[in-house]
């Protein structure tokens, strides 16, 4: 399913518009892939796209799905892959000494 086009009043899933004139903080914060910690529910993945670094909001809306695209494809390999085996348990050799205390 393709996500819609997005636009400045409505960016997509996971992308959220910050307008704070107070702290002069204009742009878009992505967060995608949440993850349980002890202190509750975080994203796992994050960036701040701002306006004057991407030459206006188009720009660094554009930049922000770009990004969120590519972390979301990072994501899914990932979840596709198989997950590794476990190591080998490799049996130790007793010393001689070892294995007369393990008799007793």
């Amino acid at each position: 399913m393709a996500l819609p086009t997005p636009t400045i009043r409505n960016p997509g899933p996971g992308i959220s518009r910050i307008d704070h004139a107070g702290s002069r903080t204009f742009g878009f914060f992505v967060r995608i892939g949440y993850q349980r910690t002890p202190r509750g529910t975080r994203p796992r993945h994050t960036a701040f796209f701002g306006d004057v670094t991407h030459g206006g909001k188009r720009a660094a809306l554009k930049a922000a799905v770009r990004w969120a695209n590519r972390v979301r494809r990072e994501v899914a390999r990932e979840a596709k892959q198989p997950a590794a085996a476990p190591p080998r348990r490799i049996a130790k050799r007793t010393s001689p000494t070892t294995a007369r205390r393990r008799k007793r």
